[in-house]
């Protein structure tokens, strides 16, 4: 297992112990460390990794070499009965660290107190599945890239240089200025800026950031003119070195200290960096000082409000004791996931490190007009709530704090007010996994109720984040909170209480009423209870009751009804780890979409990714309406039990079949049979409720949501029944072709998706989208629209269309070919790829030879390979597996009346990722003519076979198979000169040489270099005869020289097939090749 510095994300190079010599800034290490959970905090000396292990003292001020023999040996595996943590980072990074803590803070801190806050704040952050504690943000690229330092490609080299070593270039001895683009022009007497003295114009400079300041430029003539670089004050460019300007990273305290640096040419020190971060080799030290600067802003930015700002702690029990004391009850709580529940797992949730508590209205106060200001902070690129101040506002200006509690920050507080005799009637907590996002409050005032007042995230709130409503008892009044907060940000909030109505006194002061359950945290929103319109069938809550159950209300018809009829579009997010549903996403004809549920997945602290779609279409604008779900649990505690399939049965006779595909599953025979959810006749399905299971965010149990009290007449309308449309669209999976796919690939939870290719009115062509499981680069699925049904069908995964392509009804698909590329994995086989496309070409053949087509994408070193009809074949349909990283593709063909091939041999190439390639002897044309092959091109690379190209008589007609670019070598046949033999030279894995025989006893050989075919060889001799006359051969060998066919009878060679090599990298060689068969 190798480690990464928490800091800056670079992997930290382990020693040998003791090491040998002086360590390089990769190897040089400190640690924040506590033997018990959070308790006793100290940090390290500078010392080194060894066997995953920290050699290092425990006094912060000792070198690893001051004393070697009184080295400790800190364990950084976990372990269940270990309650220690340590967090380790480069001396360097901590340098740079406390270099930036300086900067922002008016006095030094303590490197011990930094390190107990340091510490609380990595404490905080969410753990792989190894204990691993990871930040949101990518380290700027070190994450993905840096995971083995030797491998680094050139770009990123910079990663190497230590981010403390400082050197600029110097230029030539003659300084050429800045251009500038800008074309003089005439003044401007209606630009505002004309009228301002330089000397303002440049204090305006000064104070704006480079890149306002070049569109301020875009937007003024003046400003353009007097904001040139030549033109801009020594003052300007000292400027870009403050601690808000793009500068702010140079040491300049340590710059200027050195007696041959001037303090008086600013733009001349401005220009040598910029020069110097455009170096990208191991020299570039100031640009990783630079990535590495922004990459410890995650955490200064809540490290200096702790470090200035003093938390009180106080016991539980005084806590009680002063909320008993003024005659408060503990009300609901709003909390998330509590790490600290033995029963929780996965390192996701939070830890309560304090309680404050907090009172809005002490007695006297009613007539008081209040303000309630939430403050926010960002911690690991999210904004919490991480303080709330009670102000008492007695005049425009005047305001006096009445209580507080957490962090404040002044410059990002949201403020509420609170008229006199207005009141609390509630909370809203709008929480995710980690903190508190957004709170709302609801205000009463009179006969008027639940006035919303938001301050944060509360409507419309991103994925994973739930929305909780507490209320007080009958009777009582909100009076404030019980906040638990963590290192930085609010973690839970509770009502406090005071009583109301003297007649519904039934609790003593300081206690929680019993009856009151945890509150549900939902998303997007609560669904109203009270709506007599609404039917809800609510699924069962979180069986942990330590755990807040997290539901989703996903609304997708709308409050009555109305959206259903433009609903097109239903897709499934499928966790391909571990095998479960994540959520649904549903997509409306008039553009627009709602989607529900956690998609992000999280295996390693440096593999992160999203979940896969599978889409299915819905008939919504012809009447397709969801009748009732369907539910496939597992029947053993290996799955669990949440649902492994979902069918939702529609009025259409349709099922829509939601599920994932696993290789030790596909019999179905771990599944348990299926439970149907309905509603009541009178009603229609408009939404689904769903709880998921936190903190994974799997969906667990489901319910209905359903429009009630609809009259006959429009329930006729919105439920009418058809009779289903028997006509195949798409067929089941082959298990034959899902043992070819790569190891990878079978391993994991997949998605199947097919069409049937008959009767394709149009192809839509769909590329990634950043964030998701296949980027901008990628084409990740085809939508099929057909003659005659209204219902298109998805293989692959749908983000955003790239390219159509619209067929004639007398027009059908003739081929396929695609581009994918090639991430095998070391220990993958010679056929295996593990690849996402990257581009597709789809050509069309119709009556008269009329032809047509589409190309999308592509790319250079990629692996292309063709699915196409031929003339004893015709493409009757196309699969498109996946998961997360991998395509899997293959065809169904259909053989023409009175035949059927086989491919000899096949079974010496698995197992391959992808169908072999064909090619023919002859070819059809399209007035049914058949024409020989006339010439044969073969492509060699590095002297290895690539592919064939075949030329079939004078007409211009070819067909090709392989990568067909490199050394060509051509051979001729004459008329009635047919192939009879074929002979493959292979020398260490590699074809060198093909050998053609014919009816005329005339041998072709086909090969590039006759030096490259030297050393021991392995022949493959395959006599097949002449075509179309029966022969019976002998099985072939490949221990023998010579090699044999096996005795079919009534079997001709029609062609060949041949397979490509896959790994190592964009070889683009042939790997196999062989013999294709007719059996008449």
């Amino acid at each position: 297992m190798y480690h990464h510095c928490i800091l800056c994300g670079v992997r930290i190079q382990p020693q040998p112990d003791p090491p040998e010599g002086q360590l390089i800034w990769r190897s040089q290490i400190r640690a924040v460390r506590s033997e018990r959970g959070r308790s006793s905090v100290f940090l390290t000396g500078i010392g080194y990794l060894s066997q995953d292990c920290l050699r290092a003292s425990d006094n912060p001020d000792v070198f690893y070499a001051d004393s070697p023999q009184d080295l400790k040996r800190y364990d950084l595996r976990h372990s269940n009965s270990n309650k220690s943590r340590t967090f380790i980072f480069h001396e360097s990074c901590w340098q740079i660290l406390l270099s930036q803590l300086e900067s922002l803070t008016d006095r030094p801190k303590e490197p011990r107190r930094i390190a107990v806050v340091l510490f609380d704040l990595l404490f905080c952050l969410p753990r792989d599945r190894f204990h691993v504690s990871f930040l949101a943000h990518d380290f700027g690229g070190a994450l993905e890239i840096c995971s083995s330092p030797q491998g680094l490609s050139e770009p990123w080299k910079f990663l190497l240089a230590d981010p403390n070593a400082f050197r600029t270039y110097m230029l030539s001895e003659e300084f050429h200025g800045l251009a500038d683009r800008f074309q003089s022009c005439s003044d401007d007497t209606q630009d505002c800026f004309s009228r301002f003295p330089l000397e303002v114009k440049h204090l305006i400079f000064n104070f704006l950031p480079s890149p306002d300041l070049c569109n301020l430029r875009l937007s003024s003539r003046e400003i353009a003119r007097t904001a040139k670089p030549t033109d801009l004050p020594q003052s300007f460019w000292a400027s870009r070195f403050a601690i808000d300007k793009e500068m702010n990273f140079f040491a300049l305290q340590e710059y200027l200290s050195e007696p041959l640096n001037s303090r008086n040419d600013w733009r001349l020190l401005y220009v040598r960096i910029q020069r110097t971060l455009r170096d990208k080799t191991v020299t570039g030290h100031l640009r990783n000082r630079r990535r590495t600067w922004l990459c410890v802003g995650h955490l200064t930015q809540c490290l200096v409000p702790r470090l200035e700002q003093s938390q009180p702690i106080r016991s539980k029990s005084c806590l009680d004791i002063e909320i008993a004391s003024q005659g408060h009850i503990v009300g609901p709580v709003a909390r998330g996931v509590n790490r600290e529940d033995a029963s929780v797992v996965g390192g996701m949730g939070t830890y309560v490190f304090a309680t404050q508590p907090l009172f809005f209205r002490p007695l006297g106060y009613e007539a008081k007009t209040i303000q309630i200001s939430v403050s926010f902070i960002t911690f690991d690129c999210t904004e919490y709530v991480s303080g709330i101040r009670v102000l008492e506002v007695s005049g425009a200006d005047r305001t006096t704090e009445l209580s507080r509690a957490g962090l404040i920050m002044p410059f990002s507080e949201q403020s509420i007010i609170l008229p006199p005799k207005t009141w609390l009637a509630g909370i809203q907590v709008a929480s995710s996994i980690s903190g508190i996002v957004g709170i709302g409050f609801l205000l009463g005032a009179g006969v008027i109720q639940h006035v919303q007042r938001t301050a944060g995230i509360i409507n419309n709130p991103p994925d994973g984040v739930g929305i909780a409503t507490l209320k007080p008892s009958p009777g009582y009044r909100v009076a404030g909170f019980l906040i638990g907060l963590d290192a930085c940000k609010f973690v839970s909030l509770q009502l406090l209480e005071l009583l109301h109505n003297i007649d519904l006194l039934n609790l003593r002061p300081g206690l929680v009423d019993p009856t009151r359950t945890r509150p549900w945290f939902w998303h997007p929103a609560e669904p109203n209870h009270r709506d007599r319109a609404i039917s809800l069938h609510m699924p069962s809550e979180e069986s942990q009751r330590s755990i807040s159950t997290f539901a989703l209300d996903m609304n997708f018809g709308g409050t009555d009804g109305s959206r259903l009829s433009y609903l097109n579009r239903i897709v499934a997010f499928h966790d391909d780890r571990d095998g479960l549903f994540r959520g649904f996403a549903f997509f409306y004809t008039d553009g627009s979409e709602k989607a529900f549920g956690m998609k992000e997945i999280i295996n390693t602290a440096r593999e992160r990714w999203t979940c896969i779609e599978q889409s299915i279409a819905l008939d919504g604008p012809g009447g397709e309406r969801i009748v009732n779900l369907g539910l496939v649990g597992g029947n053993n505690t290996e799955l669990g039990d949440h649902p492994q399939v979902i069918k939702m049965h529609t009025n259409h006779g349709r099922t829509l079949e939601f599920r994932r595909w696993h290789f030790c599953r596909l019999d179905g025979s771990r599944l348990r049979g299926e439970a149907r959810l309905f509603c009541k006749y009178e009603e229609i399905i408009t939404g689904i409720l769903v709880t998921a299971q936190l903190p994974s965010g799997n969906l667990r149990s489901l319910g209905l949501r359903c429009l009630a009290g609809l009259p006959s007449n429009a329930r006729m309308d919105i439920k009418s029944w058809q009779k289903p449309d028997n006509t195949r669209r798409t067929f089941p999976m082959s298990k034959d072709h899902w043992k070819r796919a790569p190891r990878v690939f079978r391993s994991s939870n997949s998605c199947y998706t097919s069409v049937v290719l008959s009767n394709i009115r149009r192809v839509g062509v769909s590329a990634g989208l950043p964030g998701r499981t296949r980027g901008l680069d990628h084409i990740s699925g085809l939508c099929f629209e057909f003659w005659d049904s209204k219902v298109p069908v998805y293989v692959g995964q749908w983000f955003q269309q790239v390219g159509t392509l619209s067929l004639e009804p007398d027009e059908r698909i003739a081929s396929f070919t695609f581009w994918q590329s090639q991430e095998s994995h070391p220990n993958n086989d010679e056929g295996e790829n593990s690849g996402r496309i990257t581009g597709v070409q789809i050509c069309t053949v119709g009556s008269g030879g009329k032809q047509g087509g589409i190309y999308v994408g592509g790319g250079k070193h990629m692996l292309v390979y063709s699915f196409a009809e031929n003339p004893y074949e015709k493409l009757s349909g196309l699969a498109w597996s996946f998961d997360h990283q991998c395509d899997y593709i293959y065809d169904f063909t259909q053989p023409r009346l009175g035949t059927s091939l086989r491919l000899h041999d096949t079974a010496e190439s698995s197992p391959n990722s992808r169908m072999p390639g064909k090619i023919f002897w002859k070819h059809q044309d399209h007035n049914g003519n058949w024409l020989h092959v006339s010439s044969i091109q073969a492509f060699f690379n590095d002297n290895t076979l690539s592919g064939f190209i075949f030329e079939y008589g004078k007409t211009g007609i070819y067909s090709k198979v392989g990568h067909v670019e490199g050394d060509r070598v051509s051979m001729g046949l004459e008329a009635g000169e047919r192939i009879t033999r074929m002979v493959v030279r292979t020398i260490s894995g590699s074809i060198g040489m093909v050998t053609f025989g014919t009816n005329r006893n005339i041998r072709h050989q086909l090969f590039h270099d006759l030096m490259g075919l030297r050393g021991d060889a392995n022949w493959q001799d395959y006599p097949f005869g002449e075509p179309h006359k029966a022969k019976k051969l002998d099985t072939p060998s490949s221990g023998q020289n010579l090699a044999t066919l096996p005795k079919k009878d009534g079997e001709n060679c029609v062609g060949i097939w041949l397979t490509m090599k896959i790994f190592p990298r964009a070889t683009d060689l042939v790997d196999k090749v062989g013999p294709i068969f007719q059996k008449v």
